[in-house]
């Protein structure tokens, strides 16, 4: 899973809580031992009490020499035994507290280790996403000015069929036709073009986003403390040799060009009408070969558009 700074803010409250619940533990356990040692005090010196009853019962030993058997020899045991107890548990208070202290202030560190490692992460997705973005505007300019062209085409090649339909005799038929071909041909290749183009387009991602991903490389190696004076003399050297190449855009190697003026087209047309008036005129044949292929030629462009 992809850690972001809200992921990471959201496991630090966890391990805090943990902490927390960890510290609370060791204390009740703390407050149980001192229970526990109290416990043993009263019960040792409740035993003493019923050995000496014993001992006095049995004729050894006076009533006070049974109580000096006691302050003298058994309760500076019992007491020894109980400040050892309590010192021991003051000890172990503060290496808890101390490891709480520890415990706390490593955690902080690695939070702020892991933050900054999410925050570099983001950084980096944000960057190629921008890179997509700007992918997917070259690709859109690149298609755009395609799309005008192949209209102009179109629209040129719709003027040359309208006069076919127009014409009274085979040699304007014949002269139409070639025109059509012509532009049929245009149309070829400017999607042949256009294909090459948007090649070119998509050829240049790897280049956008290597540099963002040697970016992040080099932040990630900074953050881990494992890169090395020698390596950012060498990616700055680089990315000079980078910026001395030039920011070249992949719109600018279209090589579609607009078709001729239509009044040019026009011209021409005028030029040769004025030749075929001198042919005899006669009823068009439709049946002519040469229309046959015209028609499979734009059976062939429908099918590619």
């Amino acid at each position: 899973a992809v850690v972001s700074p809200q992921s990471t803010g959201r496991w630090y409250e966890e391990v805090c809580e943990l902490s927390l619940t960890l510290e609370n533990t060791n204390r009740k356990y703390l407050s149980n031992l001192s229970a526990v040692g109290d416990k043993v005090l009263l019960d040792c010196e409740d035993v003493a009490d019923r050995m000496l009853e014993t001992l006095q019962q049995e004729g050894v030993c006076s009533d006070a020499e049974a109580q000096d058997l006691k302050e003298t020899h058994i309760m500076p045991l019992i007491e020894d035994w109980g400040a050892k107890h309590k010192e021991t548990l003051l000890v172990l208070g503060e290496e808890f507290s101390d490891q709480a202290a520890r415990f706390k202030s490593n955690e902080h560190l690695l939070y702020d280790f892991q933050n900054k490692a999410a925050e570099i992460w983001t950084e980096y997705g944000a960057r190629v996403t921008a890179k997509n973005n700007e992918l997917a505007a070259l690709v859109k300019k690149c298609r755009l000015k395609h799309d005008e062209i192949n209209q102009q085409l179109e629209s040129s090649l719709d003027m040359v069929m309208d006069k076919m339909r127009q014409d009274t005799n085979d040699i304007e038929l014949k002269r139409h036709l070639d025109k059509a071909t012509e532009a049929l041909d245009e149309i070829a290749a400017s999607y042949s073009n256009f294909k090459k183009d948007m090649a070119d387009v998509i050829k240049t991602y790897p280049d956008m986003v290597t540099g963002e991903l040697l970016s992040y490389s080099v932040k990630m190696r900074k953050h881990l403390g494992c890169y090395t004076e020698e390596e950012e003399e060498k990616e700055k050297e680089e990315e000079e040799g980078e910026e001395a190449k030039g920011e070249e855009t992949a719109d600018e190697n279209i090589k579609d060009q607009p078709p001729e003026d239509p009044t040019e087209k026009e011209a021409e047309e005028n030029a040769f009408m004025t030749e075929v008036g001198e042919v005899e005129a006669e009823k068009p044949s439709y049946s002519d070969e040469r229309f046959e292929a015209l028609e499979e030629g734009l059976t062939v462009v429908k099918i590619i558009w």
